[in-house]
């Protein structure tokens, strides 16, 4: 059986479902929006694991040692279990309990025949994998994490979110908050000493590209985003009334390599990779989220990369 842990927006979860029907295999999807009633563990000979879910108001139990592989797609689980009154008042302690048990629980799938991980995700740091990417040899953009104004140069700056994008309320709405260019009145606004900021210097682009990799297979997608002021600086700017050009491409062999050096260091054998290709051919590494999307990618170059996920995870072909 295949378990699949996802969250239930994600649309690229339902075509390799459809996939793995074609293919006749078992599986069960769980989204972090599920909640678990209950688990067992035992540990022994055996070392039985179960779940247990409501469904209709029906206890359904799913035997985690009938597992064949598992994919980590996003996501987390969450108990459900009703807390008493008196113990309300402990729900941080609570907290810290199941975060054991769900870590136990993360961590015997990944024993299977697994892609993704929900620790490597949650551990993933771009700084370090900056810094292992410059070491391997991939070019880099020049890089700085800087609290006041000095170690500022004079170069063109852009600026974005340390960890993941993240969303915060502005004038009523969210807003996600990604790659934005330096300017001035930026700087003036700062006082002599500020919080720890990323600042980069920007590189002059041919395209970008997005690579999704599974194991030891690449595939990547140019996306012409310098063409557009929308998204000239990031093609997540989305200019939805005229999407960006897209077309496969082919990497170089040695960037593959290189690539593939990165991967087996930060042990991640699936992924999405943001690169900049420059106008003299340079390709520069951004970064890497190990639960990218990738649906995209698939469907614009024909890449049918859900049927790829699918027979690894059922071993059909």
């Amino acid at each position: 059986m295949v378990f699949i842990l996802s969250d239930a927006a994600d649309v690229t979860t339902n075509f390799v479902i459809d996939w793995l029907s074609h293919f006749d295999s078992d599986f069960i999807r769980f989204n972090r929006e599920d909640q678990l009633f209950a688990v067992n563990i035992k540990f022994g000979d055996s070392n039985d694991m179960s779940m247990f879910l409501i469904d209709n108001e029906k206890f359904v139990e799913i035997e985690l040692n009938s597992v064949k592989s598992f994919w980590y797609r996003r996501g987390d689980f969450m108990i459900g279990h009703p807390v008493s009154k008196e113990l309300k008042k402990y729900q941080h302690i609570l907290s810290k309990e199941w975060s054991c048990v769900k870590e136990y629980l993360h961590f015997m799938l990944e024993q299977k025949k697994s892609l993704g991980s929900f620790f490597k995700e949650h551990m993933h740091n771009k700084l370090i994998t900056l810094q292992k990417a410059k070491d391997i040899g991939l070019l880099i953009p020049q890089t700085a994490v800087l609290s006041n104004k000095e170690g500022i140069g004079e170069s063109k700056l852009i600026t974005k979110s340390i960890g993941n994008i993240f969303m915060i309320q502005y004038n009523g709405m969210f807003q996600s908050v990604g790659t934005q260019r330096v300017e001035q009145r930026n700087l003036d606004d700062l006082g002599d000493w500020f919080f720890p900021t990323l600042f980069q210097n920007e590189v002059e682009k041919e395209f970008e590209a997005r690579i999704f990799f599974i194991n030891d297979e690449y595939y990547a997608m140019a996306i012409f985003s310098q063409l557009d002021d929308t998204t000239s600086l990031d093609f997540r700017n989305y200019n939805m009334a005229k999407p960006n050009r897209v077309v496969p491409y082919s990497l170089p062999n040695d960037v593959k390599n290189k690539l593939q050096a990165l991967m087996q260091e930060l042990d991640l054998n699936t992924g999405s990779i943001d690169m900049i290709v420059t106008p003299e051919g340079d390709h520069v590494f951004l970064e890497v989220n190990p639960t990218g999307q990738f649906g995209w990618v698939s469907h614009n170059c024909n890449y049918f990369i859900e049927k790829r996920i699918a027979s690894w995870l059922s071993e059909k072909s």
